[in-house]
């Protein structure tokens, strides 16, 4: 479904221009600029976390909990070394990846199928 709208609005976009302004732009290139526009449109509608995180004694924590579950700024990266997935490792059963998040505060790393979506759907797990 997502990709017949793209196409269209492509097409769309291509009748729409005038002849003057008429600059070829291949659907590849026009995907890219609607997924750049999609991503600012979504930055300006995130809502700010209000709500109070409870403290703990410990360590404190490095970002908000509440941040990693917004789905705006959210990208999963490559990484030369390898790190504990902060969701499937296990003291008994340790699990690397060598995936982070790009837009988290801390950058957790997390493998980039199950965990990475568990991480930024679920406030607790």
């Amino acid at each position: 479904m997502l990709e017949i709208t793209c196409s269209n609005s492509y097409i769309l976009c291509h009748l729409s221009q005038t002849n003057e302004r008429k600059k070829y732009q291949g659907l590849k290139a026009f995907k890219l600029r609607l997924i750049d526009e999609l991503c600012k449109v979504a930055a300006t509608l995130a809502p700010n976390p209000t709500q109070q995180v409870s403290v703990k004694p410990g360590r404190p924590r490095l970002s908000n909990p509440v941040e990693r579950l917004e789905g705006c700024k959210h990208m999963i990266v490559y990484s030369k070394d390898d790190r504990r997935c902060k969701v499937c490792s296990t003291p008994d059963k340790p699990k690397k990846t060598n995936f982070r998040c790009k837009g988290c505060a801390n950058q957790p790393p997390l493998h980039p199928k199950h965990c990475f979506k568990v991480w930024h759907t679920q406030l607790h797990f």
